[in-house]
């Protein structure tokens, strides 16, 4: 089995601020859902929009928002038993205007260099490599969230490369490889992870709506090198638990204390894999 701790770097877990926990109690049945679910460590990342933190007026209200919900989560941990998540802030950046202010702690995964960001309406725009260029040149770590769910991957591959090239991070989320999204965004996730372009697995979890998927995810994985091992072939079921450990452990650790993430090997290198890219479980 792959040793627990999780870390889950994109959740939407502080109440009445997005379209996550609409309360205290939603928060406090996420903590626990995610604690059943194997998550030791957690970074909030509610929904900011970068054309709210070019206007300092709403930019402020936004904040001071945020501050309080934050504030409310913490207390809600604290009442909880001490095997729930810990704690860290952050946020999920639509990039919806140019060259956002990063500067303020808050708006960065657990104060540190990388920041969670998403492009609007699910499509990656013209202007999509400009920006993560532009904030990587200003010194932070792009990490797409969801990348999977974005229409136009299949379409937009050599666009992807150039993203990890350049020093962006790719994030899954767990549920897609399950379906939760649909078959093609599963499609997208499973190639992505298959052929070691993905460096994160994350819930993306709203407190509500179903379990994060983390561990559901992860047993997928396990049952798939079954099947591989039992098929034979050079590519044991050793490479894709340690592919795991780095796509839910050692990475989102990584990211959080500053250093680069590794690199995940490719699990498509024999045929059971490659048919497990159709859909099947």
């Amino acid at each position: 089995m792959i040793p627990l701790p999780f870390i889950d770097l994109h959740s939407h877990l502080i109440p009445a601020v997005d379209d996550g926990a609409r309360n205290a109690f939603d928060a406090r049945d996420g903590l626990a859902v995610l604690a059943s679910d194997g998550v030791r460590r957690v970074v909030a990342t509610p929904h900011v929009q970068a054309s709210i933190l070019a206007d300092p007026a709403a930019r402020a209200r936004r904040m001071t928002e945020l501050d309080m919900g934050w504030r409310l989560l913490r207390n809600v941990r604290d009442e909880l038993p001490e095997d729930a998540p810990v704690l860290e802030r952050g946020i999920e950046l639509l990039l919806d205007a140019p060259e956002p202010d990063l500067s303020d702690p808050r708006l960065r995964l657990a104060g540190g260099s990388a920041v969670l960001v998403e492009f609007p309406f699910l499509r990656i725009p013209m202007y999509a490599e400009r920006q993560l260029a532009g904030l990587i040149e200003a010194g932070w770590t792009p990490v797409v969230a969801h990348v999977e769910r974005y229409a136009e991957l299949g379409r937009s591959l050599a666009q992807i490369a150039r993203w990890r090239e350049m020093g962006a991070v790719l994030q899954v989320n767990a549920g897609s490889l399950l379906g939760r999204y649909g078959a093609r965004p599963r499609r997208r996730a499973r190639h992505l992870l298959a052929s070691g372009w993905t460096s994160l697995l994350a819930s993306d979890y709203h407190a509500r709506g179903g379990p994060p998927a983390l561990r559901e995810a992860r047993g997928l994985l396990l049952r798939q090198t079954r099947a591989a091992e039992e098929g034979g072939g050079e590519d044991g079921g050793t490479g894709v638990r340690g592919a795991t450990r780095l796509l839910m452990g050692e990475n989102p650790r990584r990211l959080l204390e500053g250093r680069r993430v590794l690199p995940v090997p490719p699990l498509a290198r024999r045929a059971a894999w490659r048919r497990w890219l159709g859909g099947g479980d």
